[in-house]
């Protein structure tokens, strides 16, 4: 099999999507397959290559990414800077800020195309300006298979517009509408996205649209006893899906109570360090950390008893961490800003896990629950065979099986 893939964000990136076509393309090595990939630079490091994928980093994949080590590792600070990036530069590019890439990926894509025949291309959005190029080189080449693959929704994401809605709320349906009609496969993380897009275009065809869930490379880590982080949230938040106040109004009574000390790591947003400023008393109850190595991210994990869940208000998004709580087999608190939501759906009835709403009704509900799992684990029968469906392997298999019939 040879493959084109384009994709902005592969390690050392250290975002879900980087590690999620990472881990991908180190399986689809290994079985041989031919694949060129057309991804974004890092800083001044060189991308790794290995055997069977060749890389080409063509530029970086947004301009905040010239200095991403820099903006990670400040843990939310810069807020001003932030502020003017997301509002006067960010907000009125179309259809994001990812367009120089994508006209670098372009110019590579062309030239790849000029040399080599490939059997299936591959776009990774968000940023949706990659699935623009996939537009690009379906054009040139109709009878290419093309896999359009979405972490997220583009024109759908009202509560966190990925541009100026005011300005190009209409030409960014178009654009979702022709992507429905000009791909030939189109990949999503949960059933509720996938219906999402049946409900709300005419052309999304169910047997085009695919489900393939978050990928964890994550083993289960051992609670031994009692744990010095009990309750930990690994993860960033969003304006206007996923913010920190509503959660830290609930979570600070507990904390008080039974005199615990909540962690969070790794939120890059700003989005928590302004709410513990409005809020000064929460700092006592809350510890914050910027975006972990992984040696630093496995150390924690293992110091953790609790995991800690915070969901959309986009009830259909499923968050790629929900797989890795999975997979690392802690008990998990899962806090839902509706009544339900994909992270739910995705647990499904597993006994190691609790969904509730932050109301403080639902205490007892919750002290229940830490009762019951203190200094346990959470591998059941159940819970093996579901976290084995969210390895690399499986993941990667749920892949190839969309691509055009081959001996693979």
């Amino acid at each position: 099999m040879r493959l084109l893939l384009i994709a902005p964000y592969l390690p050392p990136y250290n975002n879900p999507r980087a590690r999620r076509w990472g881990s991908i393309l180190d399986v689809w090595a290994k079985k041989g397959w031919q694949i060129d990939v057309i991804c974004g630079k890092y800083e001044q490091e060189e991308i790794e290559t290995q055997p069977g994928i060749r890389k080409f980093a063509v530029a970086y994949p947004t301009p905040a990414d010239r200095n991403r080590k820099k903006l990670n590792q400040g843990g939310g600070q810069f807020p001003v800077l932030r502020f003017l990036y997301r509002w006067l530069i960010k907000s009125w590019m179309w259809p994001d800020q990812a367009s120089g890439f994508r006209r670098k990926a372009n110019q590579k894509a062309q030239e790849l195309l000029a040399r080599q025949e490939y059997d299936a291309l591959i776009t990774v959005s968000l940023p949706f300006s990659v699935h623009e190029s996939g537009k690009f080189i379906k054009r040139l080449k109709p009878d290419l298979f093309w896999l359009a693959d979405s972490g997220d929704p583009f024109a759908l994401q009202e509560a966190h517009a990925l541009n100026n809605s005011f300005l190009y709320r209409k030409r960014n349906r178009r654009a979702e509408e022709a992507l429905l009609k000009m791909a030939d496969a189109l990949s999503f993380t949960s059933s509720e996205t996938r219906q999402l897009y049946l409900q709300a275009f005419a052309e999304a065809k169910e047997e085009k649209l695919h489900v393939i869930p978050p990928l964890s490379q994550f083993l289960p880590i051992q609670n031994n006893g009692k744990q010095p982080i009990k309750l930990a949230y690994f993860g960033r938040f969003f304006p206007g899906v996923r913010e920190p106040e509503l959660f830290l109004e609930f979570l600070a009574p507990l904390a008080q109570l039974n005199a615990w000390t909540i962690h969070f790591f790794g939120d890059t947003s700003g989005l928590l360090s302004a709410a513990l400023q409005k809020n000064p008393a929460y700092r006592k109850y809350f510890m914050q950390y910027p975006l972990l190595e992984e040696k630093d991210l496995q150390s924690a994990l293992k110091q953790t008893e609790f995991l800690l869940s915070l969901g959309n208000k986009t009830p259909w998004q499923l968050p790629s961490k929900t797989a890795d709580y999975l997979c690392l087999g802690k008990p998990i608190i899962h806090l839902m800003q509706g009544k339900s939501d994909a992270v739910k759906s995705f647990f499904g009835d597993l006994e190691s896990v609790i969904c509730l709403q932050p109301d403080p009704n639902r205490y007892k509900a919750l002290y229940d629950f830490v009762e019951k799992w203190e200094g346990e684990h959470a591998r059941s029968e159940q819970w093996k065979m579901r976290a084995a469906g969210l390895r690399p392997e499986a993941i990667a298999a749920s892949y190839a099986s969309i691509f055009p019939a081959k001996d693979q």
